[in-house]
Parts: C-alpha cells; structure tokens; sequence
C-alpha cells in the first residue's frame, strides 16, 4: 500500500516551493517554536559567547586566518596584477525557489552588458556571451542575512537555497569547465538566529572531518555539513573581519535587536585587529571600510538609532592614534528592497564619503519603495516607487489575500458560521460535519515534522481536529442563547484591533496620522467583525421562511467581501497614512524585483554594480532575463 504523504508527494512532482505564506500556513505553524523561544529568551541565549572568530587575510587570490599578532606583518594582503578584486553580496535568500534560482544563476558566472548601452543603469545583462566580461564572477560571496524562510533551519536551507543553488550552477557550467570554488562567508539575520544558528553554521562555518560520528545512526539527516556547489566556507564565527588590499577592510558585524546589543566578545575582536595593524599602517593614510550588518542603520529615509549606537561602538572605540576612515560603506538586508544614501562626509574623515545601501533582494518577499515614512532623501530604489504602488493595488482583489495564507480562510469560515447561527440556526448544524477535515488537516502539519516528534505531532493535530472542531461548533450552535456567538464577535473585533495597532498599522505611521490610523483600524475592524450581523436587518434573527435562502446569498457574498475588506485596509493603510509596510507586501509575496550587488574594489574607490530583474524566470526558461539596476561609485 502506498502511504498517503508518498501519494502527495508524487501529485506535486517537480513542483518547487513558492514563496512562503506569512499569513499562516503549515510551515509557519511548524516553526513558531522556534521564533517564540528566540523572541523570549533571545537576551538569555546567546551562541556568539562560545565563538572563536578569525580575521581573514586576502593574499594570492584566497583568504588565510589570522589573528596571532606575532604573524600579523607576515599576512599582508596583496595587491592583484589586474588592479581590482571583484566579490559579490547578496542578502534575504531563500523564499520563491525561482527567484532565488535565478538570482544564483547571476552570481554564478561571468555577465555581460549591451554595448550600446555600457555600465549603465538599464542596461541589459547577459549570461551567455563570451570573451573578456563586463562584470567578471566575484572572488568570494557573502551572503548579507536571512538565509531560508520562514526560519533557516538545515532542511529549508537545503530545500530553499542549496536546491536552486546548486541547480543554476549545474545549467551554467552544463558545457563548461567548472571553476575553483571560491570563498563563501555569511552573516546571519534573525530568521537565522531563530534556529540557534545550526542551519546557518552548517552552511558558512569552515568544514570539519565528521569520520568519528559515522557511526552515530541517531540523526542522519542531520550530520555533517550543508554543502553549496562551488563554493567552499571560510569563517568560525558569524562575524568576521577581512583584510582586503590598498588599505580596505570589510567587517561583517552579527547585531541582532533580539539580542539587544553587540556581546562584548565581537567588540573586542573588531577593536583589537584595528590595533594590531602593521606599524606602516598607523600612519595617517587613507582609510577605507566596508561595514556588513543584519540591520539596515538607515531605511525608508529614517535613521535607526539603535543600530546606528551599536555600530559606533565598534567604529569609533578603535585605536585613538589610527585616523578616522575616509571612505565607508554601510550595507544590510532585512528590508527586501533596494535603496541608496548619500550621507555625505558624516563619520569620515573632512572631504571623505560615507554611503548607506540596503540590499535585502536575494529573494525573499517584496517591501514597498512608496510613500516611505521618513525625511531623509533617497538616491535609488528598486524597483521604483511608481512600480510599488503599482504592485499594492493587487491588495484590492480577493484572491490576492486568499493566496496569503490561512488567515482570510479562517475569517470567511467564522463569518458564514455565525451567519448560519442567527438567521438559519437548524441548518447550521451541519457544519459540524466539516471537523473530520480540521483533523485532516491537523495531521498534514504534523506529518511536516521532522521524523523523531512526528508521531506525536501528528496525534496531537488529529486530536485538536477531532475534538476542538465539534466543541466549538457546540459552543457557537449548540444553545439557543447567543451569547456564546456574540462573544465570538467580540473577540474577532478585538483581535482585528490588536492586528491593527501592533503589526504596523501605528510602528510605521509618522506621529501626525496617529489619530487616523486609529481611525482607520476601528473602522475596519468594526466593519469586519459586523458582516454575518448585516442579514439580520432583513430577516431579523432566528429561524424564518427567508433565512435559508439569505443564508446561502450572503455566504457568497462574505467569500468575496471578507478578504476585499481586508486588502482595502491593508492597502489604505499603506499608501494613505504610511502604514502596514510589511504586513501589506507580505500579502502580496511577489515574487519579483530581486537583486544582487557585484562590487569591484580598486585602490582608491569601491564600485557596486546592482544586477536585478523584474521577474523571475519559470522552468521552461531558467535564463533570467536581468538589467543593470544602479551603479554607484564610493
């Protein structure tokens, strides 16, 4: 006999993960554990205490650990015959298989541009000619934060980042001689901290000989490393520093708002290699540094300054004798857009540059570039912000909210439930008929556990199924009284608000529209949790010649409302009073407008080339189509 999930799997083959649905599904509920034990003891639990990390060397075209200041003057990086070093950075991976294929598909190979129109912002890119490229591959890939959704554990890295990965590399290199695998190094953001690193670890931290746990049988699944075709890792830690030539350093810093601070362990380890410079390298010479970070210090034209305090900590409690940097570059993901700032000579040395990107488009799920909440002008984005508001009226249509998960299902069920209860109450018993579907259900999210708690997970979901299913259709159907629905209602209302107040509708919005976004909510709100009440001005409460055929109008009526209603708010919110930023894309899950920067470093200045594409390619054609987005010079 074959088994049911077998049967399942083979329904669904060649079919690749889509982009996570973040207004419920089962794989949100398998990874709330997780996320729910970081947010409450991330300040307690803390791996980077435990962390050995290394300063990397460039020299010869490769990376050597060094932190021994007795060797210090022997790892001087040097300087390449061609002049340049190229490296890649890509942040926000591991959503939409599709996009994520096909952003690796860009960084695994050399790229080309139109000739006509040059390195410059439009411009087409390709992955197919040959000769000397515009764009050569990076020498090493980082990976800026954010691994895998929903949490980057080593299955979902595995399904979401080394399938499509490994995938792209197999088509670009099909024909080809394979290149030497390069450097691979990442940062970790907090949908990697929400699996205590583990996943993260496997896939960037240095790989070590597992011989001695061969025999372990335990849990095969989970020895040994993840392995990501054509490249090799470098790191201990997650975070580290890299001495790059012509007086470049690159620093990748590990702060997370979970953990509150940066641990006092990375301070010193930043601190202490800017000390352990050679001497001829304590003279007033120009500076330069590349600053990594999980968190963007500046986003949708406001400052964060939280981060912005942490990262002084480390920039600014160097050496006093060193000189300040003249040139730096401040990069993040988090936020799954494209934006740039010019801060001008702030931080830096009089005459020198500071600029701020963030550059969270490795494949995760669109952020809005409209109607940002904060002052601070922006110099690019992408995709730009009359393409975003474009994308948020999709919001308007209902099929948009049902795509985003179980939320708009669960809100147009409880609607036609009390519906049926107050104007057809002898036919809405038959809803109780629908729990054996609530346990089926049940069991399919426990049948996505991993094997050792599978049994009980799967028990466990048949059960909630089985029995909370019929006892709330008893509660709501079961008595004449209709209290029980009424306090149903109430606390649908309440729920909405809450939604409304603490998942953005107020973080986002600027201290002028408060009033309105408070407005705004309780209207919604009330509007929402009103909808199976609206019969009943017709054909009043109970049973009456009338309330079968109202009933099953309005059931129909509810399918499309409820969500519309629902995208309105959310769309409303957004692009009338700032709010919503994130719950509203999230909505969307789109999953276009990703990127990828291409940086080339020369001695005295940093270009990054910004390769991205509208939309991703489809299995019939794994060539993205990709544009040069921006071009910016530090």
């Amino acid at each position: 006999m074959v088994p049911w999930r077998t049967f399942l799997r083979s329904m669904m083959l060649g079919r690749k993960p889509e982009a996570v649905r973040w207004y419920g599904s089962s794989g949100l509920f398998r990874q709330l554990r997780r996320i729910a034990r970081l947010s409450w003891e991330g300040d307690v639990i803390d791996a980077r205490d435990w962390m050995q990390p290394n300063m990397l060397v460039y020299a010869k075209g490769e990376f050597s650990s060094q932190l021994d200041s007795a060797h210090w003057k022997e790892g001087e990086p040097d300087n390449p015959e061609d002049g340049a070093i190229w490296f890649d950075y890509v942040a926000d991976t591991g959503d939409d298989w599709y996009a994520t294929h096909d952003i690796a598909f860009l960084l695994h190979g050399d790229l080309w541009v139109d000739a006509e129109q040059g390195l410059t912002s439009g411009a087409s890119v390709d992955t197919l000619r040959q000769g000397t490229p515009d764009l050569p591959r990076g020498k090493f890939l980082i990976f800026g934060g954010d691994t895998a959704y929903y949490v980057a554990t080593a299955h979902t890295i595995r399904e979401r980042v080394v399938d499509p990965f490994d995938t792209a590399y197999q088509q670009r290199y099909q024909d080809l001689s394979q290149p030497q695998p390069c450097p691979l190094l990442g940062l970790p953001g907090n949908h990697d901290w929400y699996d205590s690193l583990d996943g993260f670890g496997r896939l960037f931290r240095v790989r070590v000989s597992l011989a001695a746990a061969e025999g372990d049988q335990r849990r095969p699944h989970r020895q040994g490393p993840i392995v990501l075709q054509g490249y090799s890792p470098v790191q201990d830690a997650s975070y580290f520093g890299l001495r790059l030539p012509w007086q470049w350093d690159l620093w990748a810093v590990d702060i997370q708002k979970d953990k509150g601070h940066i641990d006092a362990r990375q301070i010193a380890f930043f601190t202490t290699i800017d000390r352990r410079r050679p001497e001829s390298q304590v003279e007033p010479e120009p500076r330069k540094l590349i600053l990594l970070n999980s968190i963007p210090a500046v986003e949708s034209g406001r400052r964060d300054l939280f981060v912005e305090k942490e990262l002084d900590r480390i920039v600014e409690s160097a050496d006093a004798t060193l000189p300040k940097y003249q040139l730096r570059l401040d990069i993040a993901g988090d936020t799954h857009n494209y934006q740039r700032y010019d801060l001008g000579a702030e931080t830096v040395t009089p005459g020198g540059k500071r600029i701020a990107v963030v550059a969270g488009g490795g494949g995760a799920f669109l952020h809005p570039t409209h109607n940002m909440p904060g002052a601070l002008p922006v110099q690019k984005t992408y995709p730009t912000p009359e393409d975003s508001q474009r994308l948020s009226r999709k919001l308007l249509h209902p099929i948009t909210m049902y795509r985003a998960g179980m939320v708009p299902y669960l809100l147009v069920i409880l609607h036609i439930v009390l519906l049926w209860r107050l104007v057809a109450p002898q036919q809405a018993w038959s809803f109780i008929y629908v729990s054996p579907l609530v346990a089926l259900y049940g069991i399919s999210i426990g049948a996505d556990f991993p094997p050792r708690r599978r049994k009980s997970a799967i028990t466990i979901g048949a059960l909630l199924g089985a029995i909370g299913a019929p006892a709330l259709a008893y509660v709501i159907l079961g008595t004449q009284q209709l209290f029980p629905a009424v306090m149903l209602s109430a606390l649908l209302l309440i729920s909405l608000v809450v939604f409304g107040a603490f998942a953005g509708g107020l973080r986002d919005v600027p201290s002028g529209h408060k009033s309105w976004a408070w407005a705004l909510i309780l209207a919604f709100a009330a509007t929402e949790a009103s909808l199976p009440y609206l019969p009943t001005l017709v054909v009043g409460i109970g049973q009456s010649a009338a309330g079968m055929s109202v009933a099953v109008a309005w059931s129909l009526v509810i399918c499309a409302l409820a969500p519309f209603l629902f995208g309105v708010y959310l769309w409303t919110s957004l692009n009338r009073i700032g709010g919503h930023r994130n719950e509203a894309f999230s909505a969307l899950h789109y999953p276009g407008y990703k990127h990828f920067i291409r940086f080339k470093l020369e001695p005295d200045h940093l270009t990054g080339y910004v390769i991205g594409f509208d939309q991703p390619s489809t299995g019939k054609d794994p060539h993205p189509k990709a544009k040069l987005i921006d071009t910016f010079v530090l």
